[in-house]
């Protein structure tokens, strides 16, 4: 069963949202985790260090997903700290032991990012996508995060 089929299934209708409604699958070797990305979001090279991609529209959206050694030892609250970037306005968040959902604006734009803490490592996908795209783009934060997985790392 294909994934465009499992998340249709999932939330329902989501052709009125994303346009062409297709999936595809990024799988991080180094750190083990995989998730699903819209076909219309183009995805560029991954970082020379392995750690994570970032996945472009042509309307200006977004998913940027990595990983990190949490080699400060840092709390998942410490790190939710640290993610903040200036001018970004938090609007919704949540802690638990061992992730973090962060959502707001920064500019004209809408972002949601979410952070895993597994072991020694932080896993953080983000979504950023224009304010006049929110229709369109935030339901690709539930679909994401259902399709998000976190396995065994490389090392």
């Amino acid at each position: 069963m294909s994934i465009t089929i499992i998340m249709a299934l999932l939330l329902g209708n989501i052709n009125t949202t994303l346009p062409n409604n297709n999936f595809s699958t990024y799988t991080n070797s180094r750190y083990g985790y995989t998730t699903c990305y819209p076909t219309n979001m183009r995805p560029l090279r991954e970082a020379d260090n392995g750690d994570g991609r970032v996945f472009r529209s042509a309307d200006g959206a977004q998913i940027s997903i990595w990983g990190e050694n949490n080699y400060l030892d840092e709390s998942i609250e410490q790190h939710a700290y640290q993610m903040r970037v200036p001018g970004e306005k938090i609007t919704y968040q949540v802690i638990k032991s061992n992730w973090v959902v962060q959502s707001g604006t920064i500019g004209s734009s809408i972002f949601w990012r979410k952070t895993y803490l597994r072991d020694d490592q932080f896993i953080t996908i983000k979504i950023v996508y224009p304010i006049t795209q929110k229709v369109k783009y935030n339901p690709l934060t539930t679909i994401t995060s259902s399709c998000f997985k976190i396995g065994k790392p490389a090392y």
